[in-house]
């Protein structure tokens, strides 16, 4: 591959081989380029797809830098919170409807239990009579149908074993229980399985507005999340989390287009890294700003004030300005003053970024 491709891609990977680099290397990265020179292309045309390959990931390594990963917001941890809690209420929600749901049979079961008490019915009794219903109930149908006398027969012997069963021992007498206390006890059971059912039903109906409450909360955290208001600190965020010192030039200049931007200005790319004119044309409604983006690590002189004033006039806008990732001299200052050239310096940049600068709009 070109000498110059392999030095950019090592320079982002090692941090220490260009003045503009990441400060912590990319393995990943280091090691394909070292794969990269050992093998030899076997075409032309293989050499070149190889380049365009590793030119796609040296943008996309530089790119990683000037976008980084969008900050976390209050709103953002708030919303996570507020699911988890929409999780935990739904799960309290299910458990309290299957107490509910407990405590319905529990007292169905116990009315039963004194309904038959009160009638005095022995037990083999009742078990014979709600036997002999359910047998006459499904041996009509059966024979409507035209079953056979052996399956008919299975069937009446089936409904008297399994619900006969079933209702013997449903009704027999619990632990304590005789003659003389068998309605009071079963009496007593009743009154606790309702006393249980009440609970488990304010249980069901606290867990259910629990769980309205926390979907109401996530709503509202979603309202906030798509508001633009949100959205502006979102940005906000995003952008003064760059650090515009580890940006190269042309980034630079996509960084301050970002900033004006974000401040509501329609953004105009008027030149490219190194020009002599303007890099931006800033418009707001009828207000025009001419940006000179100089990506300095020391000090901008009195030229690019002098550009940025030529450039005003040129493209016939309201103000200038000068945005640098460095500072100024003190030359450069006095004629901004002189000439009205707004001038923006590494430190100043949090300020613009926040909206906190009069720029004459």
């Amino acid at each position: 591959m070109p000498a110059d491709l392999l030095a950019q891609l090592l320079s982002l990977v090692s941090g220490d081989s260009h003045p503009h680099s990441i400060n912590q290397p990319s393995a990943r990265v280091a090691g394909s380029v070292e794969l990269l020179a050992k093998r030899q292309p076997s075409s032309s045309s293989a050499l070149a797809k190889r380049q365009k390959v590793w030119r796609c990931r040296l943008s996309t390594v530089r790119m990683s830098r000037i976008y980084p990963m969008t900050p976390a917001t209050p709103a953002n941890l708030d919303l996570i919170a507020a699911r988890a809690g929409v999780q935990q209420a739904n799960t309290s929600l299910t458990l309290a409807q299957k107490r509910r749901r407990a405590a319905t049979i529990g007292t169905i079961y116990r009315r039963i239990r004194l309904w038959a008490a009160r009638l005095g019915l022995p037990v083999w009794l009742a078990s014979l009579v709600a036997a002999s219903l359910l047998a006459f109930a499904l041996a009509i149908p059966a024979i409507l149908l035209g079953a056979s006398v052996g399956l008919l027969f299975l069937g009446i012997i089936l409904s008297y074993l399994i619900p006969g069963a079933a209702i013997f021992s449903l009704l027999r007498d619990g632990a304590g229980e005789t003659d003389e206390n068998r309605v009071a006890t079963r009496d007593s059971a009743l009154r606790g399985a309702v006393a249980r059912g009440v609970e488990a039903m304010t249980e069901w109906a606290l867990a259910k507005g629990a769980l309205a409450a926390a979907l109401q909360k996530v709503a509202a955290i979603e309202a906030i999340l798509r508001s633009d208001a949100h959205r502006r600190q979102v940005n906000e965020s995003r952008i003064l989390a760059i650090d515009p010192g580890r940006l190269y030039p042309d980034e630079f200049e996509r960084y301050a287009g970002d900033i004006f931007r974000h401040l509501g200005y329609h953004v105009e790319v008027t030149g490219q890294s190194g020009d002599q004119g303007m890099d931006l044309l800033a418009c707001k409604g009828a207000t025009r700003i001419a940006v000179q983006a100089k990506r300095y690590t020391g000090s901008v002189g009195n030229t690019a004030v002098q550009e940025a004033y030529a450039g005003q006039a040129h493209h016939r806008c309201h103000r200038c300005m000068v945005i640098t990732s460095g500072t100024f001299t003190k030359g450069a200052i006095d004629l901004a003053v002189s000439t009205g050239c707004i001038l923006i310096g590494k430190d100043e940049i949090p300020a613009l970024v926040r909206g906190q600068i009069n720029l004459g709009c």
